[in-house]
């Protein structure tokens, strides 16, 4: 949402020495190489749901990155980079 925050917030946590994340340039990475042509991102973000379920947004820091975003007891972890 605009205006919420989230840019201050990102900064912030630079600042502090970790790595912010932001979830469109992850998923527009994806989309230039997979997308089919003329596929709207909009568009290929529902085909990968689709296919590969519908946590494929949301797993796609982890293989982008390589880290898991939650430990055996579902606790959200820190990674620094």
């Amino acid at each position: 949402m605009p205006g919420s925050g989230k840019d201050t917030l990102s900064q912030a946590i630079k600042e502090r020495g970790y790595k912010v994340i932001v979830m469109s340039e992850v998923l527009k990475e994806r989309y230039a190489k997979e997308a089919l042509p003329g596929e709207r991102l909009m568009d290929f973000a529902f085909r990968m749901r689709r296919e590969r379920g519908r946590g494929f947004v949301a797993e796609l820091p982890r293989e982008a990155y390589g880290f898991r975003l939650q430990n055996e007891e579902g606790k959200g972890q820190r990674v620094r980079r």
